[in-house]
């Protein structure tokens, strides 16, 4: 007997007890023997290797596997808290919470926080890509709420955080309702009105359950009737959103390096606000920038996109316009380089900005913009002023937090694998980005146009799946273009020796498409048509980063850095009388179940597929007495993923059954 061992996992069917219960009982964990109600309680998954004693040797051995205990953790488990602290971003606005420095009252300190500012939870299942959902209740089934309201204040004796302590219509006290779910920052004075808080912008989330949170901020409702605008100034590592990872009984503090602080401080600047201080330092009259008599300088410039090169170069290029930003908002603000901020404009639609009646001296020009993409974390551009000059900046060549892919359904008329000029797009194909375990990072369906683009994707470092449904449309090819990094096609090329960029149309200002590392012969996609020129208008040769795959690839593997562009257009026909796509589908490992009822059941975007399942095709007939007959007519397994991400099935040559 072959020696083996095992590892016996215990999945409880109890462990949502406690949420459906709403904690019935709260001495579930010191174990459901000493509970009070054993019933509301339940259990975390355990397991334990299982290892057999064999005696003997060869083929006389004997194996006995040993008696296991598996250890099961009572649940609830103790809940996490997570605070959150949204401040004003303008002194000076870099993306870091710069206390202090004020005088007298607490409000009056610079970058002070914010109240009356809606905190959103939305749920990552633990990864990246899309949220899977808004947090709306806690661990106890109760609704989400700030811990803090009703806080006293030790020295005033008055309620610090005058907020819903109960954010549920028709709650025990009538006074005390809201909104279910809706968690508010405390405010910026006390119960009175009068005093300053202590706790203004800040906000702490009680008996949450384990896991990675997005932290979203946005302004009341009050503050938008008011003609308010707050423009948000930081990210953790790109979009709104930051990310909170939250461990068993997580206190009320985050600590990593150094000093404890808040989970998640969210940096928010106001336009007018700043702007409303210009007047006081050209005047002279302003107390943190003295001696200033005069304000006759004008700044202006256009944002682009820092572009790395592939490694081991270590250049970076500015893109050479803002094509790559086109999907975002830049905002400048202009001001003391370790103070006060005092201009701010709006990038036009092509990037450029400018600012006017700035004073003479060395400032400081701080670039972000509406969706959180452009790194700031303490980035600024020096300038000095002098004369009442114009100072043209140029470039200023922003870094990107994260990758983006634009893709293309397109009725493919002529079946070339390119749209041509009078091929319309294909509307509501369903286009996903998939892990390689199957499990989904992002949803989109094409416009009215047949793009489907996808912004701001975290480059994992590894390869993610792109497809794209063929329920509708059939496949004709797919034109393909990735991003080989360094200076993009249409830029000036780096205007340095030894770079190279490419003079395709699909990559101008946002993609270097000359590849001068092309893919040996021997490693090619079968069938694809290589392109000296990414557009592909002419195929054949090679020394550009576009193909045309055929039609029988089903999916692309893609993989993106910080700050590139890639894209994939999918050529279409209908299919003719009497033809079919084919079978495909995918096997899940369904270890959570969003519904009882099998019939129901949809792959929900956090489980994975399962490899190497053996799928068996069969024809049903009629035998010869009578009844159903099955005839086996194939047989295939599903992939194993390192193939689905290239499309094919290498041994085969067919399309993977996904």
């Amino acid at each position: 007997m072959l020696a083996m061992a095992y590892y016996l996992s215990v999945l409880p069917g109890d462990a949502g007890n406690p949420f459906a219960n709403a904690n019935l009982t709260a001495d579930c964990i010191n174990g459901v023997a000493n509970a009070t109600n054993p019933a509301a309680c339940g259990h975390g998954m355990g397991g334990t290797p299982v290892i057999p004693t064999c005696t003997g040797t060869g083929t006389a051995a004997v194996c006995v596997f040993n008696p296991v205990t598996v250890f099961v953790q009572p649940d609830p488990y103790p809940p996490s808290k997570l605070s959150v602290f949204v401040y004003q971003d303008d002194f000076p606005l870099n993306g870091e919470q710069d206390g202090g420095g004020g005088m007298g009252a607490v409000n009056t300190n610079n970058e002070a926080g914010l109240g009356h500012f809606n905190i959103i939870l939305y749920d990552d299942a633990g990864g990246t890509g899309d949220a899977t959902g808004q947090m709306t209740y806690d661990m106890f089934n109760q609704p989400l709420v700030n811990s803090l309201a009703g806080t006293i204040d030790p020295v005033s004796t008055l309620d610090a955080c005058p907020i819903s302590k109960f954010s549920r219509s028709g709650a025990a006290d009538p006074t005390q309702t809201g909104i279910t779910g809706t968690i508010v920052t405390c405010p910026t004075f006390e119960s009175d009105g009068l005093t300053p808080s202590p706790l203004a912008g800040q906000a702490v989330v009680a008996n949450l359950m384990v896991g990675r949170y997005g932290v979203v901020a946005t302004p009341g409702a009050d503050r938008i009737a008011k003609g308010e605008e707050w423009l948000q100034t930081n990210t953790l590592d790109g979009q709104k959103a930051h990310d909170s990872f939250l461990r068993v009984q997580e206190p009320s503090y985050f600590q990593e390096y150094g000093p404890a602080g808040f989970h998640v401080a969210i940096g928010f600047a106001n336009p007018g606000i700043i702007n409303a201080r210009k007047a006081a330092v050209c005047n002279g009259t302003d107390p943190t920038i003295p001696g200033i008599t005069s304000c006759g300088n004008t700044v202006t410039g256009m944002v682009t996109t820092s572009r790395m090169s592939r490694t081991p170069d270590e250049r970076l290029y500015s893109s050479g316009d803002n094509s790559s930003f086109a999907f975002t908002q830049c905002y400048v603000s202009f001001g003391d380089p370790d103070g006060e901020d005092f201009a701010f404009t709006k990038c036009d639609s092509n990037g450029s900005f400018t600012l006017s009646g700035l004073p003479d001296g060395d400032w400081r020009v701080t670039v972000f913009d509406q969706w959180n993409d452009m790194l700031v974390d303490g980035l600024s551009t020096p300038v000095r002023l002098a004369g009442g000059a114009t100072t043209d900046l140029g470039q200023i060549a922003t870094n990107q937090w994260q990758a983006n892919l634009y893709t293309k359904s397109f009725f493919d008329q002529n079946g070339n694998g390119i749209q041509d000029g009078s091929e319309p797009g294909l509307t509501l194909v369903p286009t996903n980005i998939r892990f390689r375990d199957g499990s989904f990072s992002n949803f989109n369906n094409t416009d009215l146009t047949g793009n489907a683009g996808f912004n701001e994707i975290f480059p994992l470092f590894s390869w993610y799946v792109v497809e794209s449904d063929t329920a509708r449309f059939k496949n004709t090819g797919t034109h393909v273009v990735y991003d080989a990094g360094g200076p993009s096609d249409g830029s000036t090329c780096g205007g340095t020796t030894g770079t190279v960029c490419g003079n395709s149309a699909i990559g101008a200002n946002m993609a270097n498409t000359a590849e001068q590392i092309p893919v040996p012969t021997n490693l090619r996609v079968p069938g694809a048509k290589y392109c000296a020129v990414a557009d592909c208008v002419t195929t054949g040769g090679s020394g550009s980063t576009g193909r045309i795959d055929p039609p029988w690839v089903a999916t692309e593997g893609w993989q993106g850095f910080s700050g590139q562009n890639s894209f994939i257009e999918f050529g279409k026909k209908p299919f003719v009388t009497g033809e079919t796509g084919g079978i495909h589908g995918e096997v899940i490992y369904a270890s959570t179940r969003p519904f009882d009822d099998p019939r129901l059941l949809i792959h929900t975007s956090w489980t994975p597929d399962v490899p190497g399942v053996t799928i068996n095709l069969y024809q049903e007939g009629t035998a010869a007495d009578g009844n159903q007959s099955l005839t086996l007519v194939d047989t295939t397994k599903t992939s194993s993923w390192d193939d689905w991400a290239q499309g094919f099935n290498p041994t085969s040559g067919l399309p993977n059954m996904n």
